[in-house]
């Protein structure tokens, strides 16, 4: 009898495509709502070098923590917390996601328009 395996790998193929998609999500969210000074191209390239993968996304959860705390929240993301269940593959997605759904909802309950950011970016002179 053979052992069937291929629904397992296409789960784990799409669950990590999943996972770089998401991550790319955030990084564009943060720049565009939030003024982050973020590259979300460079980021996703980034994601494919071994070791600084890892660096990058020790950064990205600091940024997120750095915008719940600049945005007023009290409940912030745990960092460390997060990095440690990124050790289970996708055992941080609902964890992050969580704190990025309030970051979202207090940033709407403060009457932010859509699209406006929350942390402006400096402001550059000259004509557009």
């Amino acid at each position: 009898m053979k052992k069937y395996t291929a629904g397992k790998t296409k789960v784990m193929f799409t669950v990590g495509i999943y996972v770089l998609f998401w991550r790319s999500s955030i990084r564009h969210w943060l720049r565009d709502e939030f003024g982050v000074d973020i590259d979300p191209k460079r980021e996703f390239w980034l994601t494919f070098v071994p070791i600084v993968n890892i660096m990058r996304w020790w950064a990205l959860l600091k940024e997120i923590k750095a915008t719940q705390e600049r945005a007023g929240m009290t409940k912030t993301l745990s960092v460390g917390h997060a990095f440690f269940l990124s050790a289970f593959w996708f055992a941080s997605v609902p964890y992050v996601n969580g704190h990025l759904n309030a970051l979202y909802e207090f940033h709407a309950a403060q009457g932010a328009g859509a699209g406006a950011p929350m942390f402006p970016a400096a402001q550059t002179t000259g004509n557009r």
